[in-house]
């Protein structure tokens, strides 16, 4: 457990640390934990008992405004945050209380014993939209943590637990249903209505439930319709069922801004189109589409209305995805999407080799820079997820995304084979899918090389499988090369003396190795690490200090771990390390730095070095003469550079620069915002 005290902004703050060593708790186990900190001194027990303590800390000199939970295979339940120190006493007792008779359940932590709904599950503290993605439970302008959402119309059951004498929460319509879709909620008791609170409208504040209930009675609540209008989702918060004579514990609920319920509300309506569909007598309408199209939710599509065929063409070794689009004239529920083997004179394609995949429309940040506020957020088309049974309510669209591999000793010729989609209660539609396998036989150039940015680090962090998965995948769409934050650790022993290892290099070379990645991969020298291990201030932005390529003792200890660096490579003939230690310097104060690390790089080995650049017209040239000297492979921010090229400049001009320099160049396009949208 790290704790960050002191006075804020005055540079007087101290870390503390406390730690516990679990590699010999059994996998799965439970285990109390409970850190405390007063006056400087931090402390961490472990199953209500005292493991480690730190003295001499600054203190706090404000309440503390942030805590977070790092990573790791934990699964962390009950978190509780006090105001006031706990005693030894009061951590020991409850780490170690033993069950007692039951006061107070929330109703949500019993197996309900029946539910249903026209379209989607029963939110269970949460109310379930569209992908059964989790929205929070609402009324008004209040979540809560506890509680049910029922989408009318809908139905849930639960059987009342022995000593339990009442049902307490509170009840309203969620922000999250259609809009003008009104709902009345009824409580049951083993068949008879005993509370029924009608016509309860989006919008209105949260009303009190008080209800009396006894041991094994049934307790059903259902939501229905008013006006026959479909989609309202009724809520009950801080659902409570309580003994006799004990009062409900405060409400686990907080006021929401209105930013985050518009954030929630633009969830909610991801996939909600606007305009009036054709006749649909099977309650829905499927548009052809291609995989580069961006679905205008407010135009109809011009495509084909219930495409009798879907026509692609590739070649051996290639994807290539044929798209349609669902929208829904009414509730759906069980939809069900299939694509059978593709046939043909020249022989079949199936199994793996046909997959049918869902596409799902989400909030996408405009810019990762921008603060999280609704108007800072489109909605996007942007994740895929294999296939699985979904639903539709009245109003919203899915794309779907057939995804064929042609197998590398796949004959040319024409396949055919048929996509077929189901709903429940409705006739199925069966489309043609067509295939062109072209004679043509694609190479793997060995000069045009791509790769992607890739944090090497989680590689110690996650199952093996998981690892083989992305690489497999990145693998699969071209990539043989990665930049993989991959660096060097230096670190002092026991008696100060200065070392370095590279784990996490031979970790990511011998990942890369196994799904035939190869050539240059970046590594990050860490000198500025080095640096502060050996206490040396180095230069400011400015370039004034004293330089760490002056310094012969920094020197001495880089140039025996570039030399055993270079013996790693070695080991890894199909690799070429190059060295970096800077991202993006022109025009930030980075670059004296940079050129000074560099010289320690040019003067203690004959590793290239490796440089991200904007060429920016107008204002990148002065930076890059300054750092011609010190760069051998040029990165260049792609945007930027279609912005060089937009002003004037041309291919043969930057063949001239680069044939000038020596240099070898490289691009690199960054995510457009928070990320990419398909045009990209």
């Amino acid at each position: 457990m790290p704790v960050k005290q002191g006075p804020p902004g005055e540079g007087e703050w101290t870390w503390q640390r406390v730690d516990v060593d679990p590699s010999e708790w059994e996998t799965p186990s439970w285990h109390h934990l409970a850190g405390v900190w007063e006056g400087g001194q931090t402390a961490l027990y472990v199953d209500g008992e005292l493991v480690e303590t730190e003295e001499g800390g600054a203190g706090f000199i404000e309440t503390p405004s942030e805590f977070s939970f790092g990573r790791g295979p934990l699964t962390i339940d009950e978190v509780r945050v006090s105001s006031k120190v706990r005693t030894a006493e009061e951590i020991a007792a409850v780490a170690n209380a033993q069950p007692g008779q039951a006061t107070t359940a929330y109703l949500t932590d019993l197996q309900p014993t029946a539910m249903q709904q026209a379209v989607g599950e029963v939110g269970i503290d949460n109310t379930l939209g569209i992908d059964e993605r989790e929205l929070p439970l609402v009324i008004g302008m209040r979540a809560y943590a506890r509680g049910l959402a029922l989408r009318a119309p809908g139905s849930v059951e639960f059987t009342i637990p022995e000593g339990m004498t009442s049902l307490q929460g509170v009840y309203g319509v969620s922000p999250f249903g259609r809009e003008g879709a009104n709902a009345t909620l009824t409580l049951s008791l083993d068949g008879a209505a005993v509370q029924t609170c009608s016509d309860l409208a989006m919008g209105d504040e949260s009303m009190p439930l008080t209800l009396p209930v006894q041991a094994g009675q049934t307790l059903r609540i259902e939501a229905v319709p008013v006006r026959d209008m479909t989609g309202g989702i009724a809520v009950i918060g801080d659902a409570m069922l309580l003994a006799e004579g004990v009062e409900s514990p405060p409400s686990f609920s907080r006021e929401l801004t209105v930013d985050e319920l518009a954030m929630q509300q633009m969830r909610s309506r991801a996939a909600q189109f606007s305009f009036d569909l054709p006749d649909a007598p099977k309650g829905y309408v499927i548009y052809a589409g291609h995989p580069v199209d961006e679905v205008d939710p407010t135009v109809e599509p011009l495509h084909e209305t219930f495409p009798q065929a879907l026509a692609i063409a590739a070649a051996p070794g290639e994807y290539e995805a044929a798209q349609f689009d669902i929208f829904a004239g009414r509730d759906l529920s069980g939809i069900n999407v299939s694509a059978g083997d593709l046939t043909g004179d020249a022989g079949t394609i199936g199994g793996d080799d046909v997959q049918v995949q869902l596409i799902r429309r989400v909030l996408m940040r405009k810019g990762y820079w921008m603060a999280r506020g609704a108007a800072n957020y489109d909605t996007a088309s942007r994740f895929i997820f294999p296939a699985s049974d979904f639903w539709l309510p009245e109003g919203n669209f899915k794309e779907v995304y057939v995804l064929v591999h042609v197998p590398d000793d796949a004959q040319p010729g024409a396949y055919a084979g048929t996509i077929t989609v189901a709903a429940d209660g409705v006739e199925a539609t069966e489309m043609a899918l067509n295939l062109t396998v072209r004679p043509i036989e694609l190479i793997q150039p060995q000069d045009r090389r791509y790769g992607m940015y890739y944090r090497s680090a989680v590689l110690r962090d996650r199952p093996q499988e998981v690892n083989d998965a992305e690489f497999a995948d990145m693998a699969a769409h071209g990539c043989t090369m990665i930049k993989g934050h991959t660096a060097i650790t230096w670190t002092t022993d026991d008696d100060g003396n200065i070392t370095w290892d590279f784990d996490l290099i031979r970790m990511t070379l011998e990942q890369g190795r196994k799904f035939g990645f190869f050539g240059e991969i970046t590594i990050y020298d860490s000198l500025n690490v080095l640096q502060r291990l050996m206490g040396l201030p180095g230069l400011n932005d400015e370039g004034e200090g004293d330089p760490l390529s002056e310094n012969e003792e920094l020197l001495a200890i880089a140039r025996q771990g570039f030399a055993d660096l270079k013996e790693l490579q070695g080991e890894y003939p199909d690799y070429e390390f190059v060295l970096t230690h800077g991202d993006e310097v022109f025009g930030r104060g980075r670059l004296e730095r940079y050129i000074d690390l560099a010289e320690v790089i040019r003067r203690t080995s004959d590793f290239r070095i490796y440089i991200t650049l904007h060429m920016t017209p107008g204002n990148s040239e002065q930076y890059m003469e300054r750092s011609d000297p010190w760069i051998d492979v040029r990165s260049i921010n792609g945007h930027s550079l279609e912005t060089w090229l937009q002003a004037g400049h041309d291919w043969d001009e930057m063949a001239q620069m680069l044939a000038a320099s020596g240099d070898e160049a490289w691009m690199y396009h960054n995510m457009r915002g928070s990320f990419f949208k398909a045009e990209w």
